[in-house]
């Protein structure tokens, strides 16, 4: 899945969360888990579930044939790509989801807030926003390559990002603040209690 790249991965999660509707992963998708493309049709889609390096990926203690081959080869291959050694990195791609689905599952304003597109000045960058106020807004940098933004909302607090980032540059006069996003990097905010919208 999109060559493996871990903050190409992340983004296309932070997008997924960032929709109105029920966000919807199928199971691998939080750790980055492939699929086997030279077996037919869907069976391709349908391997075990990796939880281990060890036997059968830790899917199964059969000594027999699995129903489903495994991801056995390659750079998705079970002893490189599974939940046990996910669990153990504070980066890994799984991390990065929990996290995403924990803040998401604190955004009511998805569900009950009208939600528009914002126009930004980068053409690589996608945002949304949540309420007439902008009581959310979701920014995603889907370019490979570092990109500056400006952003006209005030009151406005970093809730969940892909890194570290500092905080916004001082707002000018005219209420708007500059950004700069990682490659394939989101930035995620929220209202704060009485903050104005600008």
């Amino acid at each position: 899945m999109l060559q493996g790249n871990i903050d190409h991965q992340a983004l296309a999660v932070a997008l997924l969360l960032s929709l109105p509707g029920t966000p919807i992963l199928r199971y691998g998708d939080e750790i980055g888990m492939g699929d086997d493309l030279n077996l037919p049709e869907r069976l391709s889609v349908r391997t075990p579930m990796q939880w281990t390096q060890g036997g059968n990926a830790g899917f199964s203690s059969t000594t027999g044939e699995l129903a489903a081959p495994l991801i056995d080869q390659g750079p998705f291959a079970h002893w490189i790509i599974n939940v046990a050694a996910q669990l153990q990195a504070k980066e890994s791609l799984y991390a990065r989801v929990n996290a995403l689905l924990r803040v998401r599952a604190g955004l009511p304003e998805i569900a009950n807030q009208p939600m528009r597109l914002v126009r930004v000045d980068h053409p690589a960058v996608f945002a949304i926003a949540y309420g007439e106020q902008v009581n959310v807004l979701m920014v995603a940098n889907l370019g490979g390559t570092r990109a500056k933004v400006t952003l006209a909302h005030q009151g406005l607090k970093p809730i969940m990002a892909d890194a570290e980032y500092a905080e916004y540059a001082e707002y000018a006069e005219s209420g708007h603040a500059s950004q700069e996003l990682n490659p394939y990097g989101y930035r995620w905010f929220k209202r704060v209690q009485g903050g104005s919208d600008q």
